[in-house]
């Protein structure tokens, strides 16, 4: 049956009565209907105005690229010169733009035409390529930190799979904690990923990248059916992130804010307007506000936690019926999963986000806190906040924190 075809069973209707209105009309029906006929000329105009201007203010900003649903652009539409709709049409061009380079380059599943992406480096071990400025510098960055997560790929291939379990029998397969035998190829892995003479993204020239694998390694990898080497896993939003800012900054959008659902923050606006961040903190009663930082200027924002944000944030972590956590947080030493305090919040003005990350990783991802190098990063600029049992402690002595009540119970 055709769901758009006439109802015949409708009342019938009496007739229209054609009613004929003579003479002129009086003053005050003129003057309503003058009065009318402005009120919609006013709104025709605004309409028009909107759809040629746009509105202004505070908006979230979409973009058409495959990563977008993990990032939030918030921006202060109209603040810039020209019109609020020239300026958002700009902005959404080139967040968008941004967004897919990052999407392109950091892909380790897929390759697209004219990009020499991660995926390419892993299909093509031991040779050269011209890579993306943004995967370039995320290696260099990476280099110059001497940090080596992410030659821990083929674990997190696994520990993917973990966090995709609905129950705890299929989680304790992976589990290095419940099955020795993956211990032992955790730590295997482990092995081979602090080893630079078994893998390495070596930076060949101003913006060439080689993946140099050894043959053992690789004879490992093929019987073990590892298909990715190297791969940044949780780090990679916060390269993204950092690219996005910089990219906005450039083309001279500097007005908003731009935000990963895992963690990673930038606020890109020096004007000296007030804002807010919100630090967490887990007990037994749930995952609850530690305090909100109130601040003024250009920040990075990074959020270590071991715990998951409701039932939807799978790529993060895999909770046991009995509160265990397996984390992405592995640590290169042996490829076991470890997180010295349930959460951690960094930030800096002076640094973006994956600099921030790979300067507390260290610290975080550690079988217990041991808080001193802390004094040394402050000394850099670059500040933490975290509870210690029911203390709340921070770094930044100028910092102004209040409290902010529960997130969920």
């Amino acid at each position: 049956m055709n769901r758009y075809a006439k109802n015949r069973n409708t009342p019938h209707l009496p007739p229209v009565e054609r009613v004929e209105v003579g003479g002129r009309p009086s003053r005050g029906r003129l003057a309503a209907f003058i009065l009318l006929l402005a009120v919609g000329a006013a709104a025709l105009s605004y309409a028009f105005y909107t759809l040629v201007n746009g509105e202004g203010g505070w908006q979230r900003i979409t973009a058409d690229a495959p990563n977008a649903g993990d990032f939030t652009l918030l921006y202060d539409v109209g603040s810039g010169a020209g019109t609020p709709a020239a300026e958002k049409r700009a902005l959404t061009a080139c967040y968008q733009a941004a967004l897919n380079e990052a999407y392109r380059a950091f892909n380790t599943y897929e390759t697209f035409e004219g990009v020499n992406d991660l995926c390419t480096l892993n299909d093509h071990p031991n040779e050269t390529f011209t890579v993306p400025a943004v995967l370039y510098r995320a290696f260099a960055l990476l280099e110059q930190y001497g940090d080596r997560t992410p030659y821990l790929a083929p674990a997190y291939e696994l520990y993917d799979d973990a966090f995709s379990c609905t129950d705890d029998a299929q989680a304790a397969y992976y589990d290095p904690a419940q099955s020795p035998e993956m211990a032992a190829w955790y730590a295997k892995v482990a092995e081979y990923a602090r080893d630079a003479g078994s893998v390495n993204v070596e930076l060949v020239g101003e913006s060439e990248l080689r993946l140099a694998v050894s043959d053992e390694y690789l004879r490992f990898a093929q019987e073990n059916e590892a298909g990715t080497l190297v791969d940044l896993a949780w780090m990679a939003n916060a390269f993204t992130v950092d690219w996005v800012a910089e990219q906005l900054i450039k083309s001279g959008f500097t007005r908003g804010s731009i935000a990963s659902a895992d963690g990673y923050t930038r606020n890109l606006d020096d004007s000296g307007a007030e804002y807010t961040y919100t630090c967490w903190r887990r007990d037994e009663g749930g995952v609850h506000s530690a305090a909100v930082l109130h601040y003024r200027g250009a920040r990075s924002f990074v959020l270590f936690r071991d715990y998951p944000f409701g039932e939807d944030d799978r790529s993060h972590a895999y909770v046991f019926a009995d509160g265990r956590r397996l984390t992405c947080y592995l640590d290169p030493a042996d490829g076991v999963p470890r997180a010295a305090l349930d959460s951690l919040t960094g930030y800096a003005a002076d640094v973006g986000c994956a600099e921030l990350l790979l300067a507390l990783r260290p610290l975080y991802v550690a079988d217990r806190w041991q808080p001193e190098p802390l004094e040394t990063l402050a000394k850099r600029g670059i500040y933490a906040v975290y509870t210690d049992g029911q203390r709340l402690c921070h770094t930044d002595t100028a910092a102004t924190l209040t409290d902010d009540g529960i997130l969920q119970e």
